[in-house]
């Protein structure tokens, strides 16, 4: 027996001709087709009838795309219509929604603005992804310090191919006061790069000749500001600055733009590298340098770094072995890994927020904090979301009426609930404004807070436009996925007899679990919080071994010279200065970090040790306390030889007793 079913249309053209013809004439409009396609089918074949149904179908797509459109303009505007009326009708329960998300929503917007700041370091730098900053690694625990030695970055370009370029950079504590005729400016953003630094990194010149920029001894490069700032509007290349003494006068070889505040390498002017005098300048355990390279395009970074034990054995290996009388490979490869030393690359898009790098870049970040500002973001965001759940869900007695006569009048659950997840996108997208404003008024705020000057210009694009009205409707869509289906269960015959008209136990466990969720989560942040206030408050109130009560640093104070003791004499003569005392830094800021090893001990038995150089009055001064031994005396002439270390440093050198040990260090 034939199937009558064979006569009928393919499905997908059935359900698109219901479609078009809406529910109230739908099925007897498709039978009309079904007949038509059958009686075709008979008369002229099955091929003739698919293209007449085709026909057919297409004629309809007009209608149902009009059908559909107007119907989502009626629904969109019914939607709007009703929530202005909520919003009127119920003016502390809007308030209270929108205040909490609003709250929430600004909160989840100031971490992402701070993150993709963060995210944006070094991303102006063109072929960024080949760059990278040559770190030395050492010891059992491959600890990763910025620091390199003078000559190993012309010894890297000549002995690789994979290098394009490569560039040292001097990041050296300079704090200088530049002149130029009557105008002076102490400047502290001062760094020295070999003249290759143009090739690796993107530094615009605005003028001046990159290859022969910072060729020459005595020569700078300055920024934008810097050159408006001492000569305005005229052109600076071929003049000269002056910096600190009228001997340490530096040709302008070019202007470039300004440092982009995003950038780990912060710069107003640029001395070039054959300016320095500096002893050491080919010891190859003198770390004195950063050093960044650009490979060639398609050079894996684990291509180089697999040749650099290699490279440093052939450049020290025979300096090493005369010197410690120990093979360099087997000093380095010695069981237990604690006198491990090598070089590494570190990408230069990970550098600001690659923390277990050591340097000298205070402003660095760490991906851990963008992990947990990320979590904590999504748990804010939560947060809100189900305070607006509760909110909604607490309030379904004024609602049940109005599902209950809906429903009865024909309204489907699926409509209902496109109701209220419209009037919940409608709440997002209010919250969303009012949450931008509140950014725009806070972020000064913001940024005095995290010691940033994060602008909000960059962010207000077109496209961040549309990516915030799709996680607004995201967000109304999260937020108002339990209410509409909660709301839209309401039972018509329960509700018009005064009932509830919902299952109260099965509904109040998921309020329940909803607002039990919400007290906690707020509460493990508050506690956090506490908990992390409270670790600042310690460290902030925590002795740092001297006393800091009562001490000014006098910054810059080399500038003085040859007349440092009546300066030193003058400032005595003040009543209320108790004391004075110089130093080459102030404890806690930058120290030169030399290899000491107690004499009499090979040299491969050496530790680092951070160092800084102090007058005579210098443990009085800062309060200092010893646990043994004694300081400098003036009666002592030998004292100019001794030094003073911590307990740190004695238990890091493995000594019972350091009293009278003599410690060696760089190339004694």
């Amino acid at each position: 027996m034939k199937n009558p079913t064979d006569a009928s249309p393919p499905r997908l053209f059935r359900w698109l001709l219901r479609l078009s013809a809406g529910r109230s004439n739908g099925q007897s409009y498709l039978g009309d087709c079904e007949e038509l396609y059958r009686l075709r089918k008979e008369e002229k074949g099955r091929f003739s009838a698919d293209l007449w149904i085709i026909r057919q179908v297409f004629h309809s797509l007009p209608a149902l795309l009009i059908h559909r459109m107007s119907w989502a303009w009626i629904l969109f505007f019914n939607t709007v219509k009703i929530s202005f009326r909520t919003l009127k009708k119920h003016k502390v329960y809007s308030t209270i929604n929108l205040a909490g998300l609003s709250v929430g929503l600004a909160c989840t917007f100031f971490i992402a603005i701070f993150i993709m700041d963060e995210l944006r370091f070094d991303r102006h730098h063109e072929n960024g992804d080949r760059v990278y900053r040559v770190c030395t690694i050492r010891g059992a625990d491959r600890i990763r310090r910025a620091w390199t030695a003078p000559p190993m970055a012309a010894a890297m370009k000549q002995d690789f191919p994979e290098i394009e370029s490569i560039s040292r950079v001097c990041l050296w504590d300079w704090d200088r006061l530049v002149i130029f005729g009557e105008t002076k400016f102490v400047e502290k953003r001062i760094i020295g790069a070999d003249s290759t630094i143009f090739k690796v990194l993107t530094l615009p010149l605005i003028s001046g000749d990159a290859e022969r920029a910072l060729a020459r001894p005595n020569t700078v490069v300055i920024s934008r500001s810097t050159a408006e700032k001492y000569f305005g509007s005229e052109n600076p290349v071929g003049k000269s600055l002056v910096f600190d003494r009228p001997e340490n006068r530096l040709e302008i070889t070019g202007v470039m733009e300004d440092c982009p505040r995003t950038s780990h390498l912060q710069y107003d002017i640029i001395f070039s590298m054959e300016s320095l005098d500096m002893t050491g300048a080919d010891s190859w355990m003198n770390h004195t340098f950063v050093t960044y390279l650009k490979l060639n395009d398609g050079v894996p970074a684990e291509q180089l770094e697999s040749k650099f034990l290699d490279f440093l054995i052939r450049h020290y290996g025979e300096t090493f072995s005369q010197r410690a009388g120990q093979d360099f490979r087997a000093y380095l490869t010695a069981p237990g890994g604690e006198n491990y030393y090598n070089y590494t690359l570190q990408p230069l898009l990970d550098i600001h927020l690659n923390s277990s790098v050591r340097s000298s870049d205070e402003n660095a970040g760490d991906i851990r904090t963008i992990t947990i500002f990320s979590a904590i973001a999504l748990i804010i965001l939560g947060i809100a979301c189900i305070n607006f759940m509760n909110l909604s869900t607490a309030r379904y007695s004024r609602r049940a009426r109005e599902v209950g006569l809906r429903k009865v009048i024909g309204a489907r659950r699926f409509q209902l609930m496109s109701q209220f997840l419209g009037e919940s996108v409608f709440f997002s997208l209010i919250s969303s404004a009012v949450s931008i404003i509140i950014v725009m008024v806070l972020l000064p705020r913001f940024n005095a807070l995290t010691g940033r000057a994060i602008p909000l210009g960059p962010y207000l694009t077109w496209e961040n436009g549309w990516i915030l009205a799709a996680f607004s409707v995201f967000v109304g869509l999260l937020a108002g996925s339990y209410p509409a289906v909660f709301l839209s269960s309401f039972l018509p015959v329960r509700v018009i007899r005064g009932g509830a008209g919902i299952n109260r136990e099965g509904k109040r466990s998921i309020r329940r679990i909803l607002v039990v969720l919400q007290f906690s989560v707020s509460i493990v942040i508050l506690i956090c919080t506490l908990v992390v206030f409270s670790q600042l408050q310690y460290v902030r109130d925590r002795k740092p071994g001297f006393d800091e009560e009562q001490i000014v640093v006098l910054h810059r104070a080399h500038a003085v010279r040859q007349q440092r003791e009546p300066f030193h004499q003058e400032l005595l003569r003040h009543n209320r200065i108790l004391g004075v005392s110089k130093a080459s830094t102030t404890p806690g800021r930058h120290y030169n970090g030399w290899h000491h090893h107690v004499e009499g001990q090979p040299r491969t038995e050496s530790t680092v040790l951070r160092s800084m150089w102090a007058d005579l009055d210098f443990l009085e001064v800062m309060g200092l306390e010893l646990t043994a031994g004694r300081y400098f005396q003036r009666e002592t002439p030998t004292d100019r030889e001794a030094i003073v270390v911590n307990e740190t440093a004695v238990k890091a050198m493995g000594l019972e007793n350091p009293i009278g040990k003599r410690l060696l260090y760089k190339e004694e």
